[in-house]
């Protein structure tokens, strides 16, 4: 299983689930498989205005919601307008600051999905010499 925290750096790197790892009951009824991922920068690493970007390059049956915060617990700042599901494709970003959770769900009807993803950071690190 992969490691849910994961620190992004200036190289893109690349995410790729095949299977989701959570089982999840809601309602005492229904039950799904589930993940979710924290991207964060290592502290004291990069200049202000830095900026974490994840792009979705592929979905099948599952719908992925980017969120700023830095645990499950305070994951409350949408970064998709309504708090949609990602679009493979497109360039989601948030300062460093706001950190991201990343949370897959299945695809109504469905119990499991697939994706993959990248992450960078775009911006400027400190020269510490």
């Amino acid at each position: 299983m992969q490691d849910l925290e994961i620190e992004a750096s200036g190289s893109t790197k690349t995410i790729t689930v095949g299977v989701l790892p959570y089982s999840t009951t809601a309602a005492n009824t229904l039950s799904y498989l589930s993940c979710y991922y924290h991207i964060f920068a290592a502290l004291h690493t990069w200049e202000e205005g830095a900026k974490l970007s994840v792009t979705v390059t592929a979905a099948t049956d599952v719908s992925l919601y980017l969120l700023g915060g830095n645990s499950r617990d305070n994951a409350s700042i949408a970064l998709i307008a309504s708090n949609a599901s990602a679009t493979v494709g497109t360039v989601y970003t948030t300062d460093i600051s706001t950190e991201m959770i990343i949370v897959a769900l299945p695809a109504t009807n469905k119990t499991g999905g697939t994706y993959t993803l990248t992450y960078t950071i775009d911006g400027s690190e400190y020269n510490w010499w």
